[in-house]
């Protein structure tokens, strides 16, 4: 889950690596960790959603038909984009060089601009049947609210406001229990925001800035914070869980709508239990 290789992985280790930490100090537990964690839910949901009841259906599905040339194009293009992206940053991780540096310090947005000019060239879809069907403008509208919103908050120091609470919370709560805390934090952040790029950085700049002044489980609130940061972006509210309800028809869409919510709660109360169960197993 948190693998190095990761996008996750390679998020935090930027992290870490802008806070002055080494992350090779930490990867390889971390990703044991999520490893462990991740294990543990999937049984978790196996068992209380009867799933194993459901493994003798038998399933048919139809044979897709094969891909035309433009699809294919539309799939090189993907995957060289891709590359592009992340394989200069796992280069500048374990073989840092200028090359990959100036390379790692495009903005990401450049690459999508270059993807859709190409796309664009090579006529692969009628982007004005696209731009007027295709695009799920309800949610693009609730993004960018919720990120104007974030936004906001940042610059009335929202930010140093939850850190001074999580701060106070830990500073006169039992030490131990400070994981617990950064779960509930990051559940709740997630779930209004992006969990990858809002949440995660923040919560770890605070956890580094806490095992500073007490002496705190590290290794396990870095892993709790992206692993919950996940589990709870697919709440409707968040651009992870928005995205994926633009996807659902109509008339289900409500029944999606609260079971995402539920997901989130569940998840966060599991995340939870297993911290704790960690803490007193440690």
């Amino acid at each position: 889950m948190l693998a190095p290789t990761g996008f996750l992985g390679i998020l935090v280790a930027g992290v870490l690596t802008n806070l002055g930490i080494d992350p090779l100090l930490y990867s390889n537990q971390i990703f044991l960790n999520s490893i462990i964690i991740a294990s543990i839910l999937i049984v978790v949901y196996y068992i209380g959603l009867k799933l194993y009841r459901r493994s003798k259906i038998q399933v048919e599905f139809e044979k897709p038909e094969n891909p035309t040339i433009k699809q294919k194009y539309n799939l090189i293009i993907i995957f060289i984009l891709i590359t592009a992206m992340f394989l200069p940053q796992v280069v500048q991780n374990y073989f840092p060089n200028p090359f990959t540096g100036v390379l790692v310090s495009i903005d990401t947005m450049i690459f999508y601009l270059i993807g859709i000019l190409i796309c664009i060239l090579l006529n692969i879809s009628d982007e004005k049947e696209v731009i007027k069907s295709q695009v799920p403008w309800g949610i693009l509208i609730l993004l960018g609210g919720m990120t104007s919103l974030i936004t906001l908050l940042n610059e009335a120091n929202f930010s140093e406001i939850i850190a001074s609470s999580i701060e106070q919370s830990t500073l006169t709560a039992y030490p131990a229990l400070t994981p617990i805390i950064f779960v509930m934090s990051a559940g709740v952040l997630s779930a209004f925001s992006d969990g990858v790029s809002v949440a995660t950085p923040l919560l770890i700049a605070i956890a580094i800035s806490l095992s500073k002044v007490i002496d705190i489980n590290l290794v396990l609130i870095l892993t709790c914070i992206p692993v919950t940061a996940i589990c709870t972006g697919i709440s409707p509210f968040s651009a992870g869980g928005a995205i994926a309800l633009s996807f659902i028809e109509e008339d289900r869409r409500d029944d999606i709508f609260m079971g995402q919510l539920k997901a989130v709660g569940v998840n966060i109360v599991a995340i939870c239990l297993i911290t704790l169960i960690w803490i007193v197993g440690t």
